[in-house]
């Protein structure tokens, strides 16, 4: 079970900014100037979807971040170079860090 919600948690925050992302472009192809009643509840949504994402990539990159820690089967420079991936690359590195180490236990 842990393994399984790791994998959500992994790609929780992509799919999070994937949402945003389409109501960004939806905004911007399809407003015309003037927000109606529709349009500041997709914007809301957006925003709100945003946050989420935000907030779901911190907790994600702490917990594998963590888990790189705890890990002794790493070496420092491997340890080092997951910290470097899951800060800068994090959206990316998360399922890659999972399907590496995670599903592995």
């Amino acid at each position: 079970m842990k393994k399984v919600l790791s994998c959500i948690l992994s790609f929780l925050p992509g799919i999070l900014l994937l949402i945003s992302l389409m109501s960004v472009i939806y905004i911007s192809l399809y407003m015309e100037g003037e927000i109606r009643g529709e349009d500041m509840a997709l914007a809301i949504s957006m925003i709100v979807t945003s946050l989420l994402a935000v907030i779901a990539c911190f907790g994600v990159m702490i917990f594998y971040a963590v888990k790189v820690y705890r890990n002794s089967q790493m070496s420092s420079g491997t340890k080092i170079v997951w910290y470097i991936c899951l800060y800068f690359f994090n959206v990316f590195a998360f399922p890659v860090f999972w399907f590496m180490h995670i599903r592995k236990e």
